[in-house]
């Protein structure tokens, strides 16, 4: 057996709760904008999925489960931009597993938008 890839991946809904400030007022199309607020998540699905080999055959196993995730999470997110760019940061106010049942980790999450929606 070769093993190709582990790929573990979670599904949520996603309710975001912003105040935003966008300024100056009268140019919609040059408008500086900063805002930031809570967002709430519900899990909807989460499973792992390997990718192996076996007798020169591609095999794939997936395997759904809970794996200690909370169903509810929280998160601060703050984000601030200018016409088609932005970064963002989001801060979960919880650890990543349930206490007990995994390592001690709050995701923190950091990047750039390149495109506005």
């Amino acid at each position: 057996m070769l093993f190709r890839s582990s790929i573990f991946s979670s599904f949520y809904a996603t309710l975001p709760v912003l105040a935003e400030i966008q300024f100056p007022v009268n140019h919609y199309n040059n408008r500086f904008f900063v805002s930031s607020g809570i967002i709430f998540q519900y899990r909807l699905n989460s499973s792992t999925k390997i990718r192996y080999r076996l007798d020169k055959k591609r095999e794939k196993l997936k395997t759904p489960g809970d794996y200690s995730l909370p169903d509810v999470r929280y998160s601060l997110m703050a984000r601030m931009g200018y016409r088609n760019f932005q970064v963002f940061c989001n801060y979960d106010l919880q650890p990543l597993f349930k206490k007990g049942t995994g390592p001690e980790m709050i995701p923190f999450t950091f990047g750039i938008t390149l495109l506005r929606f």
